[in-house]
């Protein structure tokens, strides 16, 4: 399987890295808005490679050293780096490990958890986190065959998160979210890995404090991930060299749900940051 994506486009390369259960080709609509200015590029992350193994993974840092592989072997300098929930992380992990494969990155709605849940979460052992987490549960149970795309679409419909999608993000989302397996379609990104990437808590808060690059970090006014001001603001006093901005009426998934506002922000940001 190609593990780097080629989305086209023309200009500086810019790499973007999925969320948890989002393939990449699932943001192909938001990724194609870059395209007058950027060359485009997305990898797949290990969840969705062929025989991965959930349970070979046990730090969101492997997802980095995965990232940093991946553009040494593709010869990727000084890139712009993107990545919404997940791949936020993963881009800033890479970013700190090795600065001059980015010359900027952009988180949208990271994965940074409250530091008080960290430490609680912290002191529990992997079972307990599995039944103190309700999105692990959530995962586990996920529906995940459909007889075909009609059946698929009505299913997705009736959920609250794909309805505040636009149009574009549903159809790229039913394109390339679910395979054909056995006669059925299925989801490309399965639910166990999902669940696994749920299990571990990532502590990026001296990530946050090394940054070493021009960042960008994007909060979703609705963000279930970075849920109150109090949390909000400290990730501003921590990440003290970044630029923080919140993206009005927008939930965690922000590329799917308000993508040209996104792309703006975003353009607005590389405009100065790569021509400083």
């Amino acid at each position: 399987m190609k593990k780097l994506e080629a989305f086209g486009g023309e200009g500086k390369q810019l790499h973007f890295a999925h969320a948890n259960a989002y393939p990449v080709k699932t943001y192909t609509h938001f990724l194609d808005l870059f395209k007058d200015q950027f060359e485009v590029l997305g990898m797949q992350q290990r969840p969705c490679w062929p025989d991965s193994d959930e349970n070979e993974f046990v730090e969101w840092g492997q997802l980095a050293d995965d990232m940093i592989q991946v553009f040494d072997e593709n010869n990727l300098k000084s890139v712009v780096g993107m990545g919404h929930s997940m791949g936020g992380i993963a881009t800033l992990y890479s970013a700190n490990k090795r600065p001059d494969l980015y010359s900027a990155i952009v988180l949208i709605d990271p994965v940074i958890m409250d530091k008080d849940l960290i430490a609680m979460m912290s002191q529990m052992p992997l079972e307990q986190k599995n039944e103190f987490n309700p999105m692990i549960q959530i995962a586990k149970k996920r529906r995940d065959t459909w007889e075909n795309e009609e059946e698929a679409l009505s299913y997705f419909a009736s959920k609250r998160f794909f309805q505040a999608f636009t149009n574009d993000a549903k159809k790229q989302f039913i394109e390339h979210g679910l395979k054909k397996s056995n006669g059925q379609l299925t989801l490309s990104y399965p639910r166990e890995w999902e669940a696994r990437v749920y299990s571990i808590v990532p502590d990026v808060w001296e990530e946050l404090a090394n940054l070493s690059v021009p960042t960008l970090i994007v909060k979703a006014e609705k963000s279930d991930v970075i849920r109150t001001e109090k949390h909000w603001n400290m990730i501003k006093e921590v990440a003290s060299s970044a630029t923080c901005i919140e993206l009005p009426d927008a939930g965690h998934l922000i590329p799917q749900e308000k993508p040209l506002e996104l792309m703006q922000v975003i353009v607005n940001f590389l405009n100065t940051a790569i021509h400083e």
